[in-house]
């Protein structure tokens, strides 16, 4: 339980993160951000991110999404040498995981059976809604038949695998 909690600390802090006007992995100019950091935004950067392969290890290329999870989340030190401090935010967040299960579990095996039918049914119930939400929108319809009916021709298209 203590390994999940931890794991499930990550996505409430990314949560909390993202309720910003700007969401912080959006770019390149944020203090965690190395000069190694590229933000991918046409065909010639992506090119530039994929085809590192002349680069040595320790010069590749990273999106902002990735350095914002490693040293801003993790914050993870240099090596063992410098092993670093208390992440207060993933502390804070680990802390109000434990609260949950605290409060989940703190009637016994009933609340536990409540908890379950909960977790259980609310994904399918979400789901279904933005299933509905997504049927009615304008040009659903096209975009259904475009899932459904695959265009053969572009899977000889180099573009598509490269």
């Amino acid at each position: 339980t203590s390994y999940y909690n931890v794991i499930i600390s990550y996505p409430i802090l990314f949560l909390w993160k993202s309720l910003q006007a700007q969401l912080p992995w959006e770019n390149c100019q944020n203090p965690w951000n190395t000069p190694r950091c590229v933000e991918l935004g046409g065909p010639e950067q992506l090119h530039m991110m994929m085809n590192n392969s002349l680069l040595s290890v320790s010069e590749r290329l990273r999106t902002p999404a990735d350095e914002f999870f490693h040293n801003e989340i993790l914050q993870i030190s240099d090596g063992i040498g410098s092993p670093g401090g208390i992440v207060w935010p993933l502390f804070v967040c680990n802390l109000l995981a434990w609260i949950v299960i605290y409060c989940c579990i703190i009637n016994g095996v009933e609340s536990v059976g409540k908890v379950v039918y909960f977790t259980a049914t609310f994904p399918f119930v979400i789901l279904a809604v933005l299933f509905v939400r997504g049927i009615t929108l304008p040009g659903a319809a096209e975009g259904i038949r475009f899932y459904i009916m695959p265009q053969w021709s572009l899977l000889t298209d180099l573009r598509v695998w490269a």
